[in-house]
């Protein structure tokens, strides 16, 4: 398995990272172990890598049109190695072919009342795209074409911050609770099952848990952000390991976010506040990093979420309006 590091900078293939405006950075890597980077604030942009962290291309757009980034939270890849981009305070979720051409968008008209505010997004295993909306609590099951809601249901009765959802191997849904510091796990049908882990520093436990995936085997990785490290455990929440630490050498975090997995079970983590994607294998050692701080290609500011394809692209957001594709 491999994990990537994006490092801060301003140039293509770099990391920036809005401090003053707490810009969101992600990572992704798709089924052929593409890698992508996703920035929001000042530039929101997506930048693309190969599976050898070689800087490949970039999406950005501050425009008025449709298809332009305002605020890129998250990306994620389908099946068929399309992208999905949500922009939150466009309130809406993009969608693009891998090479970056947009396709269309899920958008709903924001209102005082009730603004569709995107949080997080999810496939199951039969492709059906699910969005978590974090103003109502709802998660929707999306027909993504027609914009259509198949399916919605109510995961939270009061107000709380989520951040990663992911299903397993087996159509359970997970959900970080960044509030409560849990990880929450549903059935396919959305019945509530349990709340694993709690507030701490020790194995097992999350201080403001975040980016949520699972490797072939149904382990579960979660980004435990204030600790600085990253989680292995069992679907049901057992502890297995853990690696990292505060610092900006090989191997260490601050303030991670998103996490990808390849199909060959490399692990890509965004860094967020080092502004790098680093890269490891399923058991957390050490392989690679890419990227630096700054705005031109092969650069990052403050990378959040990321998404890989089968065909190993990786397509990455940041700060700087843009999707780069390595």
């Amino acid at each position: 398995m491999k994990s990537y590091l994006l490092d801060f900078g301003f140039g293509e293939g770099e990391v920036f990272y809005d401090v003053i405006n707490d810009s969101y950075i992600g990572i992704t890597v798709d089924s052929n172990g593409m890698v992508y980077e996703i920035e929001s604030g000042l530039f929101s942009r997506v930048q693309r890598f190969s599976p050898e962290c070689e800087f490949i291309d970039q999406w950005s757009s501050q425009s008025t049109t449709e298809e332009a980034f305002q605020t890129p939270l998250e990306i994620i890849a389908d099946q068929n190695n399309n992208i999905y981009v949500v922009d939150i305070f466009n309130y809406s979720v993009k969608k693009f072919s891998s090479n970056g051409l947009f396709d269309s968008s899920i958008f709903q008209k924001p209102t005082e009342a009730d603004k569709f505010w995107p949080q997080g997004i999810a496939f199951d295993s039969e492709n059906n795209l699910f969005v978590l909306d974090g103003n109502n609590i709802v998660l929707e099951q999306r027909v993504f074409d027609s914009n259509e809601v198949i399916n919605s249901f109510t995961i939270r009765e009061e107000k709380t911050s989520c951040a990663g959802i992911v299903f397993d191997n087996h159509g359970y849904l997970y959900i970080s609770n960044v509030t409560e510091h849990q990880i929450e796990k549903y059935d396919p049908s959305g019945e509530f099952i349990e709340f694993l882990g709690e507030h701490g520093n020790s194995p097992g436990k999350f201080s403001f848990p975040q980016g949520l995936a699972f490797d072939s085997n149904n382990h579960l990785y979660v980004v435990d952000q204030n600790n600085n490290r990253i989680q292995k455990l069992t679907s049901d929440g057992e502890y297995i390991l853990h690696w990292g630490t505060k610092g900006d050498h090989p191997g260490e975090f601050n303030n991670p976010r998103g996490i990808a997995i390849d199909k060959d079970d490399n692990i890509y983590i965004a860094d967020s506040y080092n502004h790098r994607v680093q890269l490891f294998s399923p058991n957390g050692r050490f392989l690679t990093s890419i990227g630096e701080y700054g705005v031109a290609p092969n650069m990052f500011r403050n990378p959040y979420y990321l998404c890989i394809t089968d065909d190993y692209k990786l397509y990455v957001s940041d700060q700087n309006s843009r999707i780069q594709v390595f």
